[in-house]
């Protein structure tokens, strides 16, 4: 799947299957529980747990069967889960999370397989779910037609398919290298990594986003997005180690110190996530022929950084020490985990030119 038309749809079917997963959270689902919220917390949990808490296992199924339509079956089963949603509330709730759970792992790790040193392609897919998920929250409590939103999986299943059954699948996956990853062992590669993917977890999780009422409640998103795409772009053109610290080092003042300035703020949530493809490829690199188990893990890492935002958190000093905490610690992994990236075979990318 390495056209672009696949990477397109494969944008479009995140953007979809994240918008109505969260628009029957919002909807169908809130109002079978009444507006209650410890059913509505509980509803809520159960599909984080499921949706990335299975990334990792399926992960490793999918990198021994690359091949399986795993991509396909998640937006089937979403779509199923659509037409349950007003009599099975429950049941379809727990075939959102599976049905998200698969089409997101398979699609991850597939930007990655392909990606041929390329940082823009995880990007590229990760963002419109981002994106999507804010506006399925925000748009789903007022509008959720099962037939409707069941009818665009299906088309998304059938493309899906589609590409899945034209692409060529690499023997051997050699996406990113850099020599820090042929000297670490992988499992130090992915703690390392692992770090700074659960600060910007745990950071935007203690941020006030809160406080953004109506329809700017999606402008967050919108940043999340613009970063990880952002940083897709600049890690292709500059390299990885100076858009990785770079972004964490802007990100560090104006969450922590300037959060009372509007403008700053949001610039400090866009440098938050330029990092984001970058601790994908990384880790990558050290497990070459485990891509989707790969986006698997630091999926289930950034769910673990997001717990605090399961629970009412009161922006105070603390939280603000234990923000700059972790964005300091991230600095020092960017730096030392990517200050010697090697060139992909066959591949030189614009900030490779010149070395030796």
């Amino acid at each position: 799947m390495t056209r672009k038309p696949a990477l397109l749809t494969q944008a479009l079917a995140h953007f979809a299957i994240s918008f109505i997963c969260f628009a029957l959270l919002a909807g169908p689902f809130t109002s079978a529980a009444g507006g209650e919220e410890v059913p509505r917390w509980a509803g809520f949990v159960i599909f984080l747990l499921l949706s990335y808490g299975l990334r990792p296992f399926l992960g490793l199924v999918l990198d021994e069967y690359p091949r399986l339509p795993t991509q396909t079956a998640g937006c089937l089963t979403v779509a199923v889960s659509c037409l349950l949603a007003d009599p099975m509330p429950w049941f379809s709730l727990f075939l959102a999370g599976i049905g998200y759970a698969l089409f997101l792992t398979a699609a991850g790790g597939e930007s990655l397989a392909f990606a041929r040193g390329h940082f823009l392609r995880n990007a590229a897919v990760v963002a419109p779910g981002m994106v999507g998920a804010s506006f399925g929250a925000y748009f789903g409590r007022g509008f959720f037609s099962p037939w409707i939103f069941g009818g665009l999986l299906l088309l998304c299943s059938v493309a899906c398919f589609f590409f899945a059954m034209a692409r060529k699948y690499p023997r051997r996956i050699r996406s990113f290298r850099h020599s820090t990853a042929r000297r670490m062992p992988a499992w130090g590669i992915l703690a390392l990594t692992a770090v700074p993917a659960f600060s910007i977890s745990l950071v935007r999780s203690l941020l006030p986003v809160t406080e953004f009422n109506g329809a700017l409640s999606l402008l967050p998103s919108l940043l999340y997005g613009v970063g990880i795409l952002g940083g897709g772009i600049l890690a292709d053109r500059f390299g990885p180690r100076r858009v990785a610290v770079l972004g964490f080092c802007i990100a560090l003042p104006l969450l922590t110190v300037f959060t009372h300035i509007p403008w700053l703020f949001c610039l400090g949530l866009v440098a938050l996530f330029l990092p984001t493809s970058v601790l994908f490829g990384g880790a990558t690199a050290a497990l070459p022929s485990h891509p989707h188990f790969v986006f698997g893990f630091y999926s289930a890492v950034m769910l673990l950084g997001s717990v605090p935002a399961l629970f009412t958190i009161t922006v105070t000093g603390t939280v603000r020490t234990v923000a700059a905490v972790a964005l300091i610690l991230s600095v020092a992994v960017g730096q030392v985990l990517y200050t010697d990236y090697c060139k992909p075979s066959a591949l030189i990318r614009p900030w490779e030119k010149g070395e030796k």
